[in-house]
């Protein structure tokens, strides 16, 4: 599909960044900000109609950040609204050293991202529930595994440190 409009949003843990970018050189491209909750992602939506912007005329992109976007993907799918997750290196190397950076500035350069390079960006869609859940626990157990290791490794420096300490007692006693 040729898409009009490329949406780039910069995603943290509490808001997102939009910004709509048009394909046609020289226009500006409005900028807001919305919560990165439920109510942010509809209030996008309203925000692109009243900019007489159609969400189905658009490619939104963002970096994939874990469990920040994930919201926002969910929601995209529900809509039947085209969307790529990228990865935050790409986006990066592809557009080189960027200065006076900040949310704005970042959504504008992701957006812009998305319209360089609109042929080969594969749109995202997600894993069904079962293997997300397997994903998430697999994580899980690495997670505790490590932990795991840690704590072992505190545990094994404590019973030499001890054992030491204790053998010298012992030899201060039977001097």
């Amino acid at each position: 599909m040729a898409y009009k409009w490329f949406v780039g949003t910069d995603v943290s843990k509490k808001t997102l960044d939009v910004t709509l970018f048009f394909r046609e050189e020289g226009e500006k491209s409005p900028h807001k900000q919305f919560c990165n909750d439920d109510k942010g992602y509809q209030a996008i939506i309203k925000w692109m109609e009243k900019q007489r912007v159609n969400p189905q005329e658009a490619l939104f992109c963002m970096e994939h950040t874990g469990a920040y976007s994930v919201g926002m993907a969910v929601f995209l799918e529900h809509a039947g609204l085209a969307y790529s997750l990228v990865s935050p290196l790409h986006i990066k190397r592809s557009l080189g050293l960027v200065r006076g950076k900040n949310d704005k500035v970042d959504s504008f350069q992701i957006s812009r991202f998305c319209y360089l390079h609109r042929e080969e960006l594969p749109l995202t869609t997600l894993p069904l529930a079962s293997i997300q859940q397997l994903r998430w626990l697999i994580n899980e157990r690495e997670r505790l595994v490590k932990m795991q290791t840690s704590e072992k490794v505190v545990l094994g420096e404590l019973i030499n440190a001890n054992t030491k300490s204790t053998l010298k007692r012992i030899e201060l006693i039977f001097r």
